[in-house]
């Protein structure tokens, strides 16, 4: 009776040790992936290419200002208005957020692609291109979503 005892808590505790750890190499792997897509996520939005999205949006929230009968921002006001979206956008959590999202998405082999990626030519081109590539579509779309929307709407019984 006494070895059967010892011999469960043996397996008990040698299941507990296995648990704990593969639960510890699964957490370790876990911040490995998260640290690897953080890395990705610098080099594809870099501080310059998020200076880039930043004066992007300056952009539009001013022009969407004028759009709606607003008046022009005034340059002092530029600057607040600028640290105001900083401030609710920094780049350090742009880039945590990112790498959160990357990391449920991507495999590590797959992060570790893009990294190899966007440390080529053509990928750095690419990042420092970005604002401007989504600043140019964004200018293309606003304006035909604006017109288009209202029949689409109506087609689908939401006017």
């Amino acid at each position: 009776m006494q070895k059967s005892t010892t011999r469960v808590l043996f397996g008990l505790s040698l299941l507990s040790v296995t648990s704990f750890a593969a639960w510890a190499l699964a957490e370790g792997a876990a911040k490995d992936d998260k640290a690897a897509s953080h890395e990705v996520m610098k080099t594809i939005v870099s501080r310059a290419a998020y200076d880039g999205m930043m004066e992007q949006m300056y952009t539009q929230m001013s022009a969407t200002m004028l759009q709606t009968g607003g008046k022009s921002v005034s340059a002092s006001k530029q600057k607040a208005l600028k640290e105001a979206v900083q401030e609710c956008l920094p780049y350090d959590d742009l880039i945590s957020w990112s790498a959160d999202v990357y990391t449920k998405h991507f495999s590590r082999k797959e992060l570790d692609d893009l990294a190899a990626f966007y440390k080529t030519p053509t990928g750095k081109k690419l990042a420092a291109s970005m604002p401007a590539i989504s600043g140019e579509l964004g200018a293309k779309m606003a304006p035909l979503m604006m017109t288009r929307l209202p029949a689409a709407l109506k087609k689908h019984g939401l006017q």
